[in-house]
């Protein structure tokens, strides 16, 4: 799942509460994944694949841990962008 392109909004208020939205829907998401992921037992954690569209096939477990190091990785960058827009 890949969203939309999105405009950035003109004005800096419009920005801030586009960021407010984005925020609130990522955090809503991850609640929502971590409530669907504690219903598993542990052994079904290793013996369901799913397909990952580049890594292949991969056990529940492994998708969990992946999507927690991509949402790391994406909030690096975000912070990365932040400081430098600050800066520049």
């Amino acid at each position: 799942f890949t969203p939309s392109a999105q405009e950035v909004p003109p004005l800096e208020s419009e920005r801030g509460a586009a960021r407010t939205k984005v925020r609130a829907s990522w955090r809503e998401t991850a609640h929502g994944l971590a409530a669907a992921a504690a219903k598993w037992d542990e052994r079904a954690l290793d013996r369901y694949r799913l397909p990952h569209p580049l890594l292949g096939k991969l056990t529940v477990r492994e998708m969990l841990f992946f999507t927690l190091y991509h949402n790391a990785h994406h909030l690096r960058i975000v912070e990365e962008r932040s400081k430098g827009a600050r800066i520049g």
